[in-house]
Parts: structure tokens; sequence; C-alpha cells
């Protein structure tokens, strides 16, 4: 294992938790683009999904539980 590794989410395991506060904080993770796509991945196989929220003039996705209806 590497010491850059050291601080990197472990997006398997929040996955299989349901973290989803985690999952969206690592969506943010800069070092690494491959940890946000599995991020966004892990968020929406949990049952969450982007939304989009206009602010001011920019569109920003933000996360919200995906309603079913049955």
């Amino acid at each position: 294992m590497s010491i850059f590794n050291l601080f990197k989410p472990n997006i398997k395991k929040l996955k299989t938790k349901k973290k989803v506060k985690p999952l969206i904080k690592a969506l943010k993770y800069n070092k690494d683009w491959n940890v946000r796509k599995s991020a966004a991945e892990a968020l929406i196989a949990i049952g969450w999904e982007p939304i989009l929220v206009m602010k001011g003039q920019q569109i920003e996705p933000k996360w919200s539980p995906k309603m079913i209806n049955k």
C-alpha cells in the first residue's frame, strides 16, 4: 500500500455499509477522478440519484433519495 493511498476513501466499504454522507464527501475528492466516479456509481446503486439545482448562475448537482412508487 502506498502512503499516498492512506487517506483515500474506501468506496466499496462505504457502499456496503450504505454510508451516504461519506460517499457524497468522496465526490469532492480531487486527487483521483476514479474515486469521484466510483462514489457517484455507489450512491446511485444504493438508491440515491443526482438532481440539478440552480444556484445563482451555476447548476450544481445535489443528491437525494430516489422516490420509488410501487
